[in-house]
């Protein structure tokens, strides 16, 4: 599931089909490599105030789905008091737009998004965007070598790795086999 497709989506407590809010933001822990936790704010409209948010761990979540993320129930989610466990973790948001470069200094883009797993919650892989107007390409999780506070750094040959057009027009890294 990517990143971009989560933000915004419903939070449902099934045991009482509430509507707790959308997800307003995805956190990312760099060092286990998957997102554990997601922060649910209530809508807000134009002339409604930005509610408190409410943090929801990763383990703690039914399903995740395209239209909702559910939870078995309201009891699940947690205050902004108890996020201080989250102070490590990185927002999607911080990541979108860090640069990455490959191992041996090659600028290949900036992060565009996260693809991950909707079960584990596991890094698939970043979106990475080479330019405003250029596509987009996927890197593997497998060929990110480092996620640091101001740079993602990536194997040498995500830079040479032949790219074919993939779903919505993303090109993938890797999805070629050179050798056939």
């Amino acid at each position: 599931m990517n990143s971009k497709d989560v933000k915004g989506i419903s939070v449902i407590a099934i045991a009482d089909g509430r509507n707790m809010g959308k997800v307003s933001h995805i956190f990312f822990d760099p060092e286990a490599r998957k997102v554990v936790g997601f922060g649910a704010a209530e809508s807000q409209g134009f002339l409604r105030p930005k509610t408190d948010e409410d943090m929801i761990d990763a383990s703690e979540i039914h399903s995740l789905g395209p239209d909702a993320l559910t939870l078995k129930n309201a009891d699940e989610v947690a205050g902004t008091e108890t996020t201080t466990a989250m102070d490590h973790l990185i927002d999607a948001e911080e990541l979108n737009k860090r640069e990455v470069v490959t191992e041996a200094g090659t600028h290949v883009g900036t992060v565009a998004s996260i693809d991950f797993d909707p079960k584990s919650f596991d890094l698939l892989a970043f979106e990475v965007s080479a330019g405003m107007l250029k596509s987009h390409r996927m890197v593997s999780a497998a060929d990110i070598m480092t996620i640091g506070a101001d740079a993602i750094v990536v194997r040498n040959s995500v830079e040479t790795a032949p790219a074919e057009a993939g779903e919505a027009g993303r090109f993938v890294v890797g999805d070629v086999d050179p050798t056939s």
